[in-house]
């Protein structure tokens, strides 16, 4: 299967092209003088060959391997896989080295009401702040603010910045019993399901 751009991810890689060209340092700090062998083609877009530049601007390049996950047709073989996946269309500095380091953990968020189930690739290396990106630009853009939240006690919930942000928000947010995950009994199922599936990919592929 041949993979292409989606039209919304292209209209945001111009965007930040746009922004990212106009910023005087961006060809020695990201480009490693690989700018010199950019070329405009009728989009108005820079390409390497026909890899279109992404820049290192906004939340561009993980948004771009978020998709590559979370389309119906990919369950990748691995880092390799999905690098050679991509570089087709893509083009960033030390892109293969970003894919490699990809996500370790996934976020599992679930409306109560709907059922419906976000996962979000993180790591667990992520601030606080890098979370609530994610959140505001993956929850609360798509479905509004809660009304309120049902967590466990991680440490990235137990913040004050989170509490504070909830509270701003005007979401409560409600802790589920320490060593009772039964609390949260929808999500706790919908973690089972997801890891069931994730062990049945694991199996057919080879444990990659």
């Amino acid at each position: 299967m041949s993979m292409t751009i989606h039209s919304s991810i292209k209209a945001k890689i111009l965007e930040a092209q746009s922004k990212a060209s106009k910023n005087t340092s961006t060809p020695t700090e990201m480009l490693k003088g690989s700018d010199k062998q950019l070329e405009r083609k009728e989009d108005g877009g820079l390409y390497l060959a026909e890899r279109i530049w992404v820049p290192v601007y906004g939340n561009l390049r993980t948004l771009i391997m978020n998709e590559a996950h979370a389309t119906r047709y990919s369950v990748h073989l691995g880092a390799d896989k999905m690098y050679y996946d991509l570089r087709g269309l893509y083009w960033w500095p030390e892109m293969k080295k970003d894919i490699a380091i990809g996500h370790d953990s996934i976020w599992v968020i679930v409306d109560r009401l709907t059922k419906f189930a976000h996962f979000l690739a993180v790591r667990e290396d992520y601030k606080t702040e890098k979370l609530v990106r994610l959140y505001i630009n993956e929850i609360i853009a798509r479905h509004g603010m809660p009304v309120s939240i049902i967590s466990d006690r991680d440490n990235y919930f137990t913040s004050r910045f989170w509490k504070s942000l909830q509270k701003a928000l005007g979401t409560r947010l409600d802790l589920s019993t320490a060593y009772h995950p039964e609390t949260d009994g929808q999500s706790e199922r919908t973690i089972q399901t997801l890891e069931d599936m994730l062990r049945a990919c694991a199996m057919d592929f080879g444990g990659n």
